[in-house]
């Protein structure tokens, strides 16, 4: 009897510790971090921008039925740009998740190429996505004026490079990363505004890569955007931060506002 209930206890906590880490990484090794499930975070899609020379991946996020939120370096010079949601895994059929079409783009009229600054687009889809709340669902974002503190663990999520110059993930990925003062950032990015905040880890390789930018960076706890992966000078390398566009920021929050309502 003692045996037979040994056995159901240890099955009990095998359970528990299963579902618990499943939380964050679903079943594996974005760079430095884990392949997860679309089911935690029902915000994200993939994004496909083509011209006649070339394509550009990217990540997004849901705002509602009609709107995505990305960057403007994601939608700029592309004559056609589509995306998916509610995808784990890039490989699942188009006939169950089939490609979006936006119906139109618009970056921010004050995008600058050079500096990246107020890089930040909405897609306007050319069909109303259907939320099931379960693997589609719309991100609430950051408040205007919101204080984001150095040391706020953000997580930021996508299909693109697990490391630099590497390949591409099928699966999406995620990674939680620590914001990093402003004067720390400079030192790598001299060219950083006010609309902008960095992420990264001192320690270890983590962060966004090539194929993530337009990615949102979210508090996890409480599934708020705070931000979108812009630029970075590596794939997550030690003492190089990814730097982000600040939603908090007025000047950033109030446009998305006025073009979505939101």
């Amino acid at each position: 009897m003692y045996r037979g209930l040994n056995i159901v206890f240890l099955l009990a906590i095998l359970h528990t510790l299963r579902d618990a880490s499943s939380s964050l990484n679903n079943d594996g090794k974005i760079a430095g971090g884990y392949v997860t499930n679309i089911r935690y975070l029902p915000h994200e899609v993939f994004i496909l921008s083509e011209n006649d020379d070339s394509t550009f991946q990217c990540g997004g996020s849901i705002l509602n039925e009609e709107f995505i939120l990305t960057t403007a370096q994601c939608v700029v010079g592309y004559d056609v740009v589509k995306m998916r949601a509610g995808v784990t895994d890039l490989r699942q059929s188009q006939e169950e998740k089939p490609f979006v079409t936006a119906n139109s783009t618009i970056p921010n009229p004050n995008y600058n190429e050079t500096t990246h600054d107020f890089n930040v687009a909405i897609i306007q889809l050319d069909e109303k996505l259907s939320l099931d709340g379960k693997t589609t669902k719309a991100i609430t974002l950051v408040d205007s004026g919101t204080d984001i503190s150095d040391g706020t663990e953000i997580t930021i999520s996508g299909w693109g490079a697990t490391s630099e110059n590497g390949n591409y993930s099928e699966e999406i990925r995620i990674v939680q990363v620590k914001v990093v003062s402003q004067t720390e950032c400079k030192k790598t990015y001299s060219s950083l505004t006010e609309n902008m905040f960095c992420a990264g880890d001192s320690d270890d390789v983590k962060g966004f890569c090539e194929g993530d930018y337009g990615s949102p960076a979210i508090i996890y706890s409480s599934k708020i955007q705070v931000g979108i992966a812009s630029h970075t000078m590596s794939c997550g390398r030690q003492g190089e931060p990814g730097v982000y566009v600040d939603l908090s920021k007025e000047a950033v929050r109030k446009w998305i506002t006025d073009v979505t309502g939101i």
